[in-house]
């Protein structure tokens, strides 16, 4: 666990600039950019993967747990019974099997 200070540290970095990855443009040289940006995301990503951060795998219609869930917001919405996860608002983490970001979810009241 010597490198948990750090790893938590770079997650919110890595979601900004996987973020700005998925950005979409007619300019070809700005989409040289991005693909050289990708190219670093997934180069941290599996750095970081390697050594022991995993996503906690969320999906909608799972049952909220507060234990690996932060609900940021609810919502009533038809077709769902409560306390289901509606939207994945930002992704989770786990490092060596110790919770470091919950995942942020919108859930049904």
């Amino acid at each position: 666990f010597a490198s948990l200070n750090l790893v938590s540290d770079l997650i919110v970095p890595l979601e900004y600039l996987t973020r700005a990855c998925e950005f979409q443009t007619q300019n070809a040289e700005m989409n040289n950019f991005l693909i050289g940006f990708k190219m670093i995301a997934t180069q941290l990503t599996d750095v970081l993967v390697n050594d022991g951060l995993k996503v906690i795998n969320v999906n909608k219609g799972d049952e909220f747990d507060p234990l690996v869930h932060h609900a940021v917001a609810t919502e009533k919405m038809e077709g769902f019974e409560k306390d289901k996860v509606l939207e994945v608002i930002s992704k989770g983490y786990t490092y060596k099997d110790r919770i470091i970001k919950p995942a942020m979810v919108k859930v049904s009241e």
